[in-house]
């Protein structure tokens, strides 16, 4: 038998298989591989139904009680047809440096008028609150010293200013006599005695600044103290007027003021001594500790947007009633500033009261100047 021998398979005999593997297919098509950016919506949380927008909100000084209410007159009634306008702070002002000193400095006597016809910014911090709401007072002002001149008091050289003051929507005008000196001696009958030396607020009175309606007026009579002269710490500021034409009074506590039942005036204590009562009389109530009230509390410094004026601060300690308003208790802190003429150049009033309607209402308001004033010529 003849041997059967394998075949040798040539090298590029698989070459046709591939071929026909590779073109079995048809044309080809390029393969692209890669990433694409896709848009998905993904939500975190509660799949709840989204809580219904809040309605519109009333301006946040829509129920701003129109006016500020001085403790010298009654605060007008809010208008129910105009809305205060949007609240806008104050300017920024720069902070004087802690150990500036003042340009001037106060002195126990003005020595002169304040300059007439200044107008001076100021800026205002507090809040007004009644009916359980808290509203904030507008952040800027501006007073003007008006009316500047002479007014002796019997033969008391003595002037008078107005600060018009433009602020919350009303024009509220308030004038000060200014007696410098006098000469009363002591031991004179108070009602023989001329005024004392200090600064007197005489006339108040604040309207809508449109003029829209009449002016709400307080004209004390006596006029009240709101300052004493020469200035010093301790000195006893005070007095009462009232004002019966417009329904209204106000009391000023001095501090030290005797007993009411004793019959002492409002600026004097009790006698040093009393007599011997007589055989089987009872003895005289012992008098009473001097009573806290209104004096002047020293010299004060004033920062006026980053330059440190010099006053003399005064507590104002008393209450005030009104037919149409109702009856407050305030304290109240001024500063005098005696060497530009006895401007108060920064107040902080604080009050507390009812209404005649019975409902309650308090008040907390700063306002200080926000800028030099005029140097009196002497």
């Amino acid at each position: 038998m003849t041997a059967l021998r394998p075949r040798r398979r040539s090298p590029l005999g698989t070459l046709p298989v591939l071929a026909v593997l590779l073109s079995a297919c048809g044309p080809s098509t390029p393969l692209k591989t890669g990433l694409a950016p896709v848009d998905l919506n993904v939500r975190l949380g509660n799949y709840a139904t989204p809580a219904a927008p809040q309605p519109p909100q009333p301006p946040p000084f829509a129920e701003l009680m129109a006016g500020f209410p001085q403790p010298f007159v009654p605060a007008p009634a809010p208008l129910p047809t105009l809305a205060a306008p949007p609240f806008t702070p104050g300017p920024a002002c720069p902070t004087a440096p802690p150990f500036a000193f003042p340009l001037l400095g106060a002195t126990q006597v003005p020595s002169a008028p304040p300059v007439a016809g200044r107008t001076y910014a100021f800026r205002y911090v507090g809040t007004y609150t009644s009916g359980g709401r808290t509203t904030t007072y507008p952040g800027s002002g501006t007073r003007t010293i008006a009316n500047v001149k002479p007014n002796n008091v019997g033969s008391l050289s003595a002037y008078q200013f107005d600060v018009v003051e433009k602020w919350n929507g009303y024009t509220t005008t308030t004038t000060y006599l200014v007696i410098p000196n006098s000469p009363s001696p002591e031991n004179v009958p108070v009602s023989n005695q001329a005024p004392a030396a200090g600064i007197y607020l005489t006339q108040q009175s604040s309207a809508i600044a449109s003029g829209s309606s009449s002016p709400d007026v307080f004209d004390p009579s006596p006029m009240l103290q709101v300052m004493s002269f020469p200035a010093a710490p301790g000195a006893p500021v005070g007095g009462t007027g009232s004002d019966a034409p417009h329904g209204a009074s106000e009391t000023i506590q001095p501090s030290g003021q005797g007993p009411v039942n004793e019959g002492y005036s409002q600026l004097q204590s009790p006698a040093a001594s009393t007599p011997t009562p007589a055989a089987n009389v009872p003895l005289p109530p012992a008098p009473e500790a001097p009573v806290a009230g209104s004096q002047v509390q020293g010299d004060a410094r004033v920062d006026a947007c980053g330059t440190t004026l010099d006053s003399w601060q005064v507590d104002l300690i008393g209450s005030y009633t009104s037919a149409s308003l109702g009856t407050y208790s305030f304290d109240d802190t001024y500063d005098f500033a005696t060497e530009y003429g006895g401007i108060p150049i920064a107040e902080h009033h604080h009050a507390t009261g009812t209404r005649t309607d019975g409902s309650s209402f308090s008040f907390d308001v700063t306002a200080t100047i926000d800028e030099v004033p005029a140097t009196p010529s002497s």
